[in-house]
């Protein structure tokens, strides 16, 4: 029975991915200006990762798909957040049903710090 309900939680939550967070007009300038790298790209500072990021979009009409600019730019949201100085291995995909959206935008990266 413990194994179910885990289990079923898991399923559940896998499904769920939270919202940006909310910015002060400065870590907005901040966020858009926030360098990032694809998967291919490679970063020749070095740097310190944070954490892996992940952020979605679903603001089409009727919440049915989203945009990849508008995932991309949740995540630069996070990462500004998460006090990060750029983000890497950054790839975006049309995701399976998230937060109750049929195929929303969703981007992945690492947040990162350059060393000091």
């Amino acid at each position: 029975m413990k194994y179910g309900l885990n289990i079923f939680l898991l399923t559940i939550l896998n499904g769920c991915v939270a919202g940006p967070p909310h910015l002060s007009p400065m870590q907005i300038e901040k966020a858009e200006h926030l360098k990032t790298y694809t998967k291919n790209e490679t970063v020749d500072v070095p740097y310190n990762e944070i954490d892996l990021i992940e952020a979605v979009d679903c603001t089409s009409i009727k919440g049915v798909s989203g945009h990849d600019t508008t995932a991309l730019f949740n995540l630069k949201k996070k990462a500004v957040y998460l006090k990060a100085d750029a983000i890497i291995k950054v790839s975006c995909r049309t995701a399976p049903l998230v937060n109750d959206c049929w195929a929303p935008k969703s981007c992945t990266g690492v947040a990162i710090t350059w060393k000091k």
